[in-house]
């Protein structure tokens, strides 16, 4: 028993050692990382960190990312692009854009992403977003709501005023009661109607709390883009397609699985008729915007070439890439963002962290 108490004590003196003051308050599996580093590599983090200069939030972190970019190798380059482009879909909806487009535009719209994706290369600051019109069509629409609550709430106020005013003179005030309870009936509607346009794209309150609404959704969606469009600059066509591909095949599996099974049995379960017709639409259409996209690009030539540094140089890029992502998660913290907020930051780290662990 004794024994048992002895190691405990010690396993607990050995885990307040390694506990990293400069991470206190990030996020565990930040953490986790970070302590599966060598200390050689901790110790060169953090001292790099004060002298970090203070730039934008996204300046500072474009800058560190470019610079660590140019210094991998193909493959490393590659991993490093596989995850961004993960991270895109997944924050982007792109599975669930893709699903709600009529089938025979499918293929159209598979080919307007890759147009997009690349040819957000070397555009800086005015590159495009995928779900760009997405995010006009619903802020649009949303706004031509709410100013009608606006106009009705204001007309309700001057009604009050104006009752208060005739308050003696009993018919005049009764017709104004009548006309404030008009008022507030359609008040009431548009405000159910402004819950159910919110709820139709997912920008609940409940979302907005949890840091899922369009905004912050768009936000996460301009921020990956950002990489990709960065790391992007050093691929050729062929490279370039051949990640996009493997990507759309893993966003449609489940589809790409029921056209490579002739028996149409997934998991022990047959496949109905319609899923079918559907996974051989969707097969369809990936590759043949896939082969379209290529055969109007595949002269085109990478903007940059890498600069295959030695394996320390690359190292210090990456560090001063997660030193800035550490910079602005605490910056984050400061105005009380939360890790909601910060998702592609934490992820961000995740991946610079994953990177020097290999």
């Amino acid at each position: 028993m004794s024994d048992i108490t002895i190691h405990s004590r010690a396993e607990k003196e050995k885990d307040k050692e390694q506990k990293v003051p400069e991470l206190e308050g990030f996020p565990n599996q930040v953490q986790v990382l970070f302590g599966g580093l060598s200390e050689a590599i901790r110790e060169r983090i953090f001292p790099t960190s004060k002298v970090v200069e203070k730039t934008d939030r996204f300046g500072a972190r474009e800058k560190s990312l470019e610079a660590m970019v140019v210094t991998f190798d193909v493959e490393g380059r590659e991993a490093f692009m596989e995850k961004c482009l993960n991270n895109l879909f997944d924050e982007g909806r792109f599975k669930k854009q893709l699903e709600a487009v009529a089938p025979e535009d499918l293929e159209k719209e598979i080919n307007r992403m890759l147009e997009v994706l690349w040819g957000n290369r070397g555009k800086g600051q005015d590159m495009e977003l995928f779900n760009s019109k997405y995010y006009k069509d619903f802020f649009e629409g949303r706004e031509a709501i709410t100013s009608k609550i606006k106009e009705k709430k204001e007309t309700i106020k001057k009604l009050e005023a104006s009752i208060a005013v005739t308050i003696r003179q009993k018919r005049l005030t009764e017709t104004k009661r009548a006309e404030r309870g008009a008022e507030e009936e359609e008040l009431v509607s548009l405000l159910s109607e402004l819950k159910s346009y919110d709820d139709i794209f997912d920008n609940s309150e409940l979302s907005r709390l949890t840091f899922n609404d369009v905004s912050s959704r768009q936000r996460r969606e301009q921020e990956w883009t950002t990489a990709v469009a960065i790391t992007g600059e050093y691929f050729s066509p062929d490279e370039f397609g051949t990640l996009l591909t493997e990507r759309l095949s893993s966003t449609f599996n489940y589809e790409f699985l029921v056209v490579k099974n002739l028996k149409n049995k997934i998991l022990g379960e047959f496949v109905s008729e319609g899923t079918v017709l559907r996974s051989k639409n969707i097969v369809h259409s990936v590759d043949e915007a896939v082969k379209n996209w290529y055969d109007k690009h595949h002269g085109d030539e990478a903007i940059k070439t890498g600069d295959e540094a030695k394996a320390g140089e690359r190292q210090a890029k990456i560090i001063d890439y997660l030193v800035s992502l550490m910079d602005a998660y605490k910056r984050g913290k400061q105005r009380s963002e939360t890790d909601q907020q910060m998702n592609t930051t934490v992820k961000s780290m995740e991946v610079a962290l994953n990177l020097l662990n290999k």
